[in-house]
């Protein structure tokens, strides 16, 4: 059930990396340190030519498998795998925000999942703390947005770790301390930074379209010549005309059912007296969706905390470990007829969801409308062809 539903899963946003994808994957650090161009500096650094379109979908191609592979170990070798039939791991392969994630191929978000599940997987909570630490440093690097998206749910094993016995023991969050700070500083330092002149847009813009064999997205430099401000006050005026309310109600109804189902799982796995570790994994959870006052990618930031919802419930379902990492033995947990039957209609749900992706309408399942389409969206859908140069395919 868990192949087939991640086959389903992934066939509904598969595609081609978006060209405002690629454009941003070029920014690199020639004008100095600045947002999101670490990606582009590394690939610079190591002669990997992503102005070349088809070595740009190859990579991220690459990346995606990665992502899938390490979701789907981390997944199973958690206590999910034997409850329930294995419904629980089928869920995960077949719910729409594997499909949503599949769809956003080519963006840094990713990477950044692959981070988080680096980061969850290790066996200490030492080896934890330092993964942590430097995953929330890439993280930022490669977008700012790991920190309030990312480094949250990551942390929820060392959380756990420090509540083991009754109440928190302080010295244990002392872990967190850098983990947390050291990727505030660099995204206010990023923040900081002087954005691009005119001057600097043109000159990057001159040169990528001479290096570059697609259609590059101007409008993305936008992010470097407006304001924070700007931004907080585009987000704001959706809110007021409304659009925010009816785009956040659609996408609540894709993504959180699946959302507050694993944060239910994840709790099952917390004793009653770790409070605090509760609470914690809520926040994990909604500290994504604050992004919808800073941003209007509102589909995006629901799919991010499913996504956290899912990691937090892949580690709190590993068996507790202890400093020196060895398996403490738990009586295992039961979940009845109810559990399996809910994760059954959740898939259900999840393959009929036709929301929006990021930027286009999802392929639903049985695909009849994707096959209907394949004749006009060739050009989009063609292999190592990039997309079509129009606005619907950006």
């Amino acid at each position: 059930m868990a192949a087939l539903g991640g086959c389903i899963a992934i066939l509904k946003g598969f595609r081609l990396p978006y060209l405002w994808a690629a454009t941003q994957a070029q920014i690199d650090y020639r004008f100095g340190v600045v947002r999101r161009g670490f990606f582009g500096a590394a690939c610079k650094a190591l002669h990997i030519h992503i102005a070349d379109y088809r070595i740009f979908a190859l990579l991220s191609l690459v990346f995606l498998g990665i992502f899938l592979f390490i979701l789907l170990l981390t997944a199973l070798r958690s206590r999910l795998d034997g409850i329930a039939d294995g419904v629980l791991i089928a869920l995960i392969a077949a719910s729409f925000c594997v499909s949503f994630m599949v769809n956003l191929i080519g963006y840094t978000d990713v990477l950044m999942g692959i981070l988080v599940l680096i980061v969850i997987s290790r066996r200490t909570p030492p080896g934890q703390a330092v993964a942590a630490f430097a995953a929330g440093v890439l993280g930022v690097l490669l977008h700012e947005l790991y920190l309030v998206a990312f480094l949250p749910v990551s942390l929820v094993g060392l959380v756990r770790w420090s509540e083991q016995e009754v109440g928190l023991q302080w010295r244990r969050l002392a872990y967190l301390l850098p983990t947390i700070l050291v990727p505030v500083l660099l995204v206010i330092m990023l923040a900081s930074h002087p954005t691009f002149s005119k001057a600097q847009v043109a000159s990057f813009q001159q040169d990528l379209h001479a290096r570059a064999d697609f259609s590059v997205r101007d409008d993305f430099f936008r992010v470097y010549t407006s304001t924070s401000g700007d931004v907080v006050r585009q987000s704001l005026g959706f809110m007021r005309a409304g659009r925010w309310w009816v785009e956040e109600s659609i996408q609540a109804m894709s993504f959180l059912p699946t959302s507050v189902f694993f944060v239910l799982v994840s709790f099952r796995f917390v004793p009653p007296h770790q409070k605090w570790t509760r609470r914690y994994i809520v926040l994990a959870v909604i500290s994504p969706l604050a992004l919808s006052f800073v941003g209007i990618d509102f589909n995006r930031w629901m799919e991010f905390s499913a996504f956290a919802s899912i990691a937090a419930a892949i580690a709190m379902a590993r068996l507790p470990l202890s400093a020196a990492g060895e398996q403490s033995k738990v009586t295992p947990i039961p979940f009845g007829i109810v559990w399996e039957r809910a994760a059954l209609l959740l898939i259900a749900l999840n393959f009929g969801t036709n929301s929006a992706m990021f930027e286009l309408n999802t392929k639903n399942f049985p695909f009849i409308q994707h096959w209907v389409q394949w004749k006009s969206n060739h050009d989009a859908h063609r292999p190592f062809l990039s997309p079509d140069t129009s606005d619907h395919f950006r």
